[in-house]
């Protein structure tokens, strides 16, 4: 897939309903700008204030930011840097593992805690 998103502009995802989204945090990684519907989830990965983000339901908002995106470089590249960043940031394994270990204890600490109280 790299050699796909390498000779892309833009990254958009037009879909109204995804699950983690994994292609995201892929064309981030290839520095590309993302426009994806705004929600709890795409928020999560590329950050509320992203400028990618966008409210599918308001008419022509994706025809316009995809519009703004592809005729003004100097933007969609600075995006595109930030995108790289966050996901390097927030989604590499480096960064990932702690907070992996850290869910992991809360699971043992509720198993802990509930195995004390049934036997209350």
């Amino acid at each position: 897939m790299p050699m796909v998103y390498n000779v892309a502009d833009i990254f958009v995802l037009c879909s109204l309903r995804e699950g983690f989204g994994r292609v995201c945090l892929e064309a981030m990684a290839a520095k590309l700008p993302v426009i994806a519907r705004r929600t709890d989830n795409t928020e999560w990965i590329l950050g509320n204030d992203n400028n990618g983000l966008i409210d599918m339901t308001v008419e022509n908002e994706l025809a316009d930011t995809t519009q703004s995106m592809l005729s003004n470089k100097d933007f969609s590249d600075a995006l595109g840097i930030e995108n790289y960043n966050r996901v390097y940031e927030k989604f590499d394994w480096n960064s990932l593992t702690s907070d992996y270990i850290n869910m992991y204890k809360k699971i043992q600490e509720r198993g802990k805690n509930k195995s004390q109280n049934i036997k209350q």
